[in-house]
């Protein structure tokens, strides 16, 4: 028999310990850090590049100079092309602007000059005139990171309602942050910055009332009213910017009790909506016969910009010109939408995202159940609502743009989301689409705008 051989220790030779274990990455940080990220890019897009050379800034920005000087823009023969839009965002910064106490700038005129050669923009920046327009426009463009950054955290706090993963609602939250365009556009004067934040204030909301597992009925009055707010603050923002209001409506009929109680939230929804923006619709019927001013609206564009309007017959529209410029602009374009890249470098993006879809309509539900389908069904309401626009304004218009959709980014980044999750993707894989457009605004900063505008 094979006798046990017992090894002791000796008391003075020291027992090594194992090793300092690397910090394991948590949710809670990972959100810091897409954070971090997004305002660090956005003001690099912010501060670099030149005044002006975004989409319709110029314009944007004499909407707001006319407020800060005492008066109101209106669509004349005269005003800019966006004099018709909706006057919350430049409400918002006219009263920033005099809380900070920037005189105001030039509301009536050309506010930059147009350049000849645009091989470095559509404006000449060598001007001495130019130093006085960036300190503006940057004070301007910083509202806009702020908007962005509700729009993720919003984005984050709606994921949450929807999955008990805890890594879905930091996965959703990087994919609004990780796409280049949305990126660009918050460091630019733009209203499409007020309605993305309103997006995801309406979709968080609207989540955090249906998973609520009991809510009386004063709550229910209040959360309807809420969500009335923003469908209202959402068109007094952008006109387009309504089609989110039918998913935000339908949380309030989803969470009613009864067919007398759909009755009375819905009403008070209307009620809230109409509080926002009522003195606005008004105030179109008197000046130009139309709540919405969509006739004016019409005119003013044949006469200033007919070009917009020469467009081809619907049925190409719909299924030719709107789904082509809808591919190569929603993840990225810059500037006047003369910077894009080559159409291969868009097809990680769509790839990803169409996993995220299938994982969401093909595999059945993985993991703890929320407590219905009600919140995916808004969300994906949300979501179309958001698309729609771009073929509502590219139908009749030759302006279609993905970025009209960014106001439902943060309810498409959930169902992205949620489609990795039911795919079983490990955690790390569910970041592959943030991370690549990480990488894609890194570079597109560099190319399209340093090159361009600071590299003479």
């Amino acid at each position: 028999m094979t006798a046990l051989r017992v090894t002791r220790l000796d008391p003075e030779k020291p027992v090594a310990s194992p090793g300092p274990r690397a910090p394991r990455a948590t949710p809670s940080g990972v959100l810091a850090t897409v954070l971090v990220c997004f305002a660090l890019l956005s003001a690099a897009v912010l501060s670099l590049t030149p005044p002006w050379e975004a989409n319709d800034e110029p314009d944007h920005v004499q909407n707001v100079e006319t407020l800060v000087s005492g008066h109101w823009y209106r669509i004349t023969p005269h005003s800019n092309l966006e004099s018709f839009q909706a006057p919350l965002y430049y409400l918002a910064l006219a009263l920033y602007q005099k809380l900070v106490r920037q005189p105001v700038h030039n509301p009536d005129g050309q506010l930059a000059p147009i350049a000849d050669n645009q091989q470095h923009g559509n404006f000449v920046h060598t001007v001495p005139q130019d130093g006085v327009d960036q300190r503006l426009v940057d004070l301007l463009r910083l509202p806009s990171i702020v908007f962005g950054l509700i729009a993720i955290v919003a984005t984050y706090v709606a994921a949450k309602r929807v999955s008990r993963d805890r890594w879905t609602p930091v996965v959703a939250a990087a994919i609004v942050a990780g796409v280049p365009k949305f990126v660009f556009v918050s460091g630019t004067v733009n209203n499409d910055n007020l309605s993305n934040a309103l997006g995801g204030v309406g979709l968080a909301g609207a989540l955090v009332m249906l998973a609520s597992s009991t809510i009386t009925s004063r709550r229910r009055m209040a959360a309807a009213a809420g969500l009335g707010l923003v469908a209202g603050a959402l068109i007094l923002t952008k006109v387009t910017a309504g089609l989110l209001a039918p998913g935000l409506l339908l949380a309030v009929i989803l969470r009613a009790s009864s067919v007398k109680d759909i009755i009375r939230q819905c009403l008070i929804f209307a009620i809230a909506a109409l509080a926002v923006v009522g003195w606005w619709l008004v105030q179109n019927q008197i000046w130009y016969g139309d709540p919405l001013a969509l006739h004016a609206t019409n005119v003013h564009q044949r006469e200033v910009f007919p070009a917009v309007l020469n467009v081809a017959g619907p049925l190409h529209r719909i299924f030719v010109d709107v789904p082509r410029d809808f591919y190569s602009s929603f993840w990225y374009d810059s500037g006047w939408n003369q910077f894009t890249w080559r159409w291969f470098w868009y097809v990680p993006f769509w790839g990803l995202a169409a996993l995220g879809v299938a994982g969401l309509v093909l595999i059945r539900r993985v993991g703890p159940r929320v407590a219905s389908r009600a919140p995916i069904a808004v969300t994906a309401l949300l979501a179309f609502g958001a698309l729609c626009s771009v073929w509502i304004v590219g139908i009749p218009t030759n302006t279609e743009q993905g970025r009209y959709a960014f106001m439902g980014l943060p309810a498409i980044a959930v169902l992205l989301a949620l489609g990795y999750e039911r795919l079983r993707m490990p955690p790390i894989a569910r970041f592959i689409l943030p991370a690549i457009g990480l990488i894609g605004t890194v570079l597109a900063i560099r190319y399209h705008v340093i090159i361009p505008y600071l590299v003479r």
